[in-house]
């Protein structure tokens, strides 16, 4: 999962994805919500490559067109354009 930091319904859904037993490997530039959903059992990337690398379902919940393509961009460059 990766988010911006206005994305106020992403922490939820990954808490109740955490709760249900999956993984979730999410990355977020809001300092607060990534310790909280760490502490939850989160993984925490490094960045959009690493995303893209360990998961085999990536969610985007972005609220710029940049950062989108942005990411999109990190996830092409991981080899993973088969997932975009």
């Amino acid at each position: 999962m990766v988010s911006s930091a206005s994305a106020s319904w992403a922490a939820p859904i990954a808490q109740n994805l955490i709760a249900a037993g999956w993984r979730v490997i999410r990355l977020c530039i809001d300092v607060a919500r990534r310790r909280a959903l760490a502490r939850a059992g989160a993984e925490m990337p490094a960045d959009a490559g690493d995303v893209a690398r360990q998961a085999r379902t990536i969610i985007l919940s972005l609220s710029q067109p940049r950062a989108l393509a942005s990411i999109v961009d990190a996830i092409v460059k991981a080899g993973r354009l088969a997932r975009v």
